[in-house]
């Protein structure tokens, strides 16, 4: 999905751009100009800082037992989607 983004982001903004005016055209494109570093920047202090920040979090639990391990951690959100079907009764693996 990643690898084929420039692919599908072009026949989006091939399918749009007929329908927008010259105006819209210009402000577009100093939109794009100005998410693209935004995103990016915002990508990078994320990966910098989830590891310090989820650190933090899991020192605040109460007690040196009760502090979560990263694989219960991991197969709690593993099972979130699990524990969803089965509260609306569907069986895993049938849609």
């Amino acid at each position: 999905m990643i690898l084929s983004s420039p692919i599908w982001l072009y026949q989006i903004w091939a399918f749009v751009t007929p329908g927008l005016h010259t105006r819209e055209k210009r402000w577009s494109y100093i939109f794009l100009g100005a998410a693209v570093p935004l995103f990016g920047i915002g990508i990078t202090l994320c990966y910098l800082s989830l590891g310090r920040s989820m650190h933090y979090l899991l020192g605040l639990t109460p007690g040196e037992g009760n502090r979560p391990s990263a694989r219960r951690i991991s197969t709690e959100s593993q099972s979130f989607p699990l524990a969803g079907n089965r509260a609306v009764g569907r069986r895993a693996g049938h849609v």
